[in-house]
């Protein structure tokens, strides 16, 4: 035999069990608002938080996208989320570092190339130079 447990979520009281309330398919805007409230600055439990909330939306897309809308649900998952978008943000900066310096790099390349062929030079050697096309 295997240990279960059933949880009937209907007879748990009101203001507790959030996290397993919103879990579930038709959960009620009150508990998703609650639990988002009194998780907003959890970051230990940042990680945990992130599952229960990825689950229930996919359970409760509609609602969700209502306490979007609303503006409820901004704010408190900013916080749940922060490390994640500091990192997104921190990446997005070095990968527009990275192509700016590409772009001046290829700038740099076409300026030399410009002046060499307005001197004179064969537009072949300039390319074969700066790698760049004739």
């Amino acid at each position: 035999m295997v240990p279960a447990q059933v949880v009937v979520m209907s007879q748990l009281p009101d203001g507790e069990y959030e996290a397993l309330k919103v879990l579930t398919r038709g959960a009620k805007e009150a508990d998703i608002v609650k639990f988002l409230e009194d998780n907003k600055d959890n970051q230990e439990a940042a990680d945990d938080i992130s599952a229960i909330l990825r689950v229930s939306i996919a359970a409760n897309e509609e609602l969700f996208q209502k306490l979007r809308e609303a503006g409820i649900m901004v704010g408190a998952v900013e916080r749940l989320f922060q490390k994640e978008l500091d990192a997104t943000r921190d990446e997005g900066i070095i990968i527009g570092e990275a192509r700016s310096n590409e772009r001046a790099r290829q700038e740099a390349r076409q300026a030399i190339r410009d002046r060499l062929i307005a001197r004179g030079i064969a537009p072949q050697e300039p390319a074969g130079l700066t790698g760049l096309a004739v």
